[in-house]
This record gives C-alpha cells, structure tokens and sequence, in this order.
C-alpha cells in the first residue's frame, strides 16, 4: 500500500511537458474506501478516474477546488476541498485522489494521491467534509 502523498506518474509527466496546469484547470477531489497499491501507481495503473475501482469510489466529487495557485517553492496551492453530502452508509474513508475535472471519467486526469491526511481513516456520514491542505512547504503536494 502507498503510504506518502504524491503526484501521480501521468500528471507529473504532462506537468513537466507543459500540457497541464494546475492554476487554471478545473480541480476536483474523490475519496475512496481504499488505499491504492504502490506498484500500481508507479506503474502508471491509474491514469484517469475510469481507471480507478468504481465499488471503491464514493458517491460524490468535491465542491470545485478554489484559489488554486503554485506558489514560488513549487507548491499546489489552493483551499480546503470540501465535500457537500458525502455519504456511504458504513464504508470507511481511506484516501483521496485530486483530479482534473473534464466532465468525462475517461478523460479526468488523476492529479495525487493522498493516503495521508488528518482524521483518516474515518467513516463519512453525510453533511460537509473538509480535506484541509497541510501547511507549510508540502501543501498536498509539491512539484
């Protein structure tokens, strides 16, 4: 299992080519009742939200993420995600993936992959969720 918050294989490489941005794109969040294996994401497994385990995705995306930014250390930037009515009956929260919201789980490109974040595990139970990006140097990740 990953057990360390990182830019995932695809993004990272499209990030480094210039054809993806972080500030201006539309930033989403999902969380999963699992954690994903470290093989499979070094070995690029999952490139787009399709490509994650459906039964393992909760019902719902994240409120937009906003003020999205880099700052000058190569840090992404931007607010708390926050989810509006995350639910899934008894099912246990595990981790998160940040992803580019194209409007098309085939095309939504996974961004990182947060195992790690304060209060997790935990089990949702509908109302509001907040993933608060750490502070410091780190943000959720750094470039």
């Amino acid at each position: 299992m990953s057990g360390h918050n990182q830019i995932l294989p695809t993004y990272r490489q499209k990030m480094l080519l210039g054809q993806v941005s972080w500030s201006v794109a539309t930033i989403r969040c999902l969380a999963l009742t699992i954690k994903l294996g470290e093989a499979d994401i070094e070995n690029n497994v999952y490139t787009y939200v399709a490509d994650l385990p459906s039964d393992d995705v909760l019902d719902v995306p994240s409120d937009i993420v906003t003020n999205t930014a880099v700052s000058s250390l190569g840090v992404a930037e931007c607010s708390d995600i926050v989810f509006t009515g995350l639910t899934s009956g008894s099912r246990t929260v595990q981790s998160f993936v940040i992803y580019e919201d194209t409007g098309a789980s085939s095309t939504d490109l996974l961004i990182a992959y947060i195992p790690l974040a304060s209060g997790m595990p935990f089990t949702a139970g509908g109302g509001i969720t907040t993933l608060s990006r750490p502070s410091g140097e780190a943000g959720f990740f750094r470039a």
